[in-house]
């Protein structure tokens, strides 16, 4: 079991920013003359429905219908043929 839901910053695009600032250094750049670093510009919202279930906390479709993913394996005990 673990969080519940993660509300945070989507990493492929820090990764994705950080290959930027990598890539202009490494073609000669001056770090000091690159734009300042950003912060992300995308949020993700995941809801670990295992948890939830756990927890005895039924989580509403609306919120299910707005997150980026929604996770629930037979570990977390409501996969195929969970009770």
């Amino acid at each position: 079991m673990g969080s519940g839901l993660y509300d945070g910053y989507d990493q492929r695009e820090t990764f994705r920013q950080a290959a930027f600032y990598l890539n202009r250094i490494l073609k000669g750049g001056e770090p000091g003359a690159l734009p300042g670093v950003q912060s992300p510009m995308k949020v993700v919202l995941f809801i670990n429905l295992g948890t939830a279930k756990a927890l005895g906390i039924a989580v509403p479709l609306g919120l299910m219908l707005h997150a980026d993913a929604a996770r629930c394996s037979a570990l977390d005990g409501c996969g195929a043929g969970a009770r």
